[in-house]
């Protein structure tokens, strides 16, 4: 099964998910793994850092090689997140690592390889530091009452004489 990185056009939406900025499919389970690879995930190796993404594109004549890529991440320290570095061998980046149902692993996962944010785009942390994108070019119904809302309910209680 192939999986080169592949930039995702911007979505036409206000909101959306940092993963619409993803450069990998992912594969939260081994058996959403075996559906799409027609065959079984590598063996979980419990020495790695755990990883749902694999980039079928890295030489492998040298598995030990150095691949760099770049991901959000959010920081231990500040508590923020930010546009990073990340960097792992060849052998690592060629393969995903998925934790088996039934296996309890604290370790953190790699994060999955992103594109940069573009000139409109702004990180939105939600509740619980959930990382979303806001468009800047795209109004955001936030939930308030626009003019015209305030129109309509002044002219319901004009009707009503309130």
């Amino acid at each position: 099964m192939q999986s080169v990185p592949v930039t995702p056009a911007q979505p036409n939406k206000p909101v959306y998910p940092v993963s619409a900025l993803y450069l990998f499919a992912q594969f939260n389970t081994p058996e959403a793994y075996q559906a799409a690879a027609g065959e079984a995930p590598p063996t979980f190796d419990p020495t790695k850092r755990p990883k749902n993404w694999f980039d079928s594109s890295v030489d492998l004549t040298d598995p030990a090689a150095t691949v760099v890529y770049s991901a959000y991440r959010l920081s231990k320290v500040t508590g923020g997140w930010s546009y990073t570095i990340i960097a792992m061998s060849a052998a690592e980046a060629a393969s995903v690592n998925l934790i088996p149902d039934g296996i309890a692993d604290s370790m953190p996962g790699w994060e999955v390889p992103a594109r940069a944010l573009l000139p409109n785009e702004v990180l939105q942390p939600t509740i619980g530091n959930v990382l979303e994108i806001r468009r800047t070019d795209l109004s955001v119904d936030d939930g308030r009452f626009s003019q015209a809302d305030r129109d309509i309910l002044n002219r319901i209680a004009e009707k009503l004489g309130a």
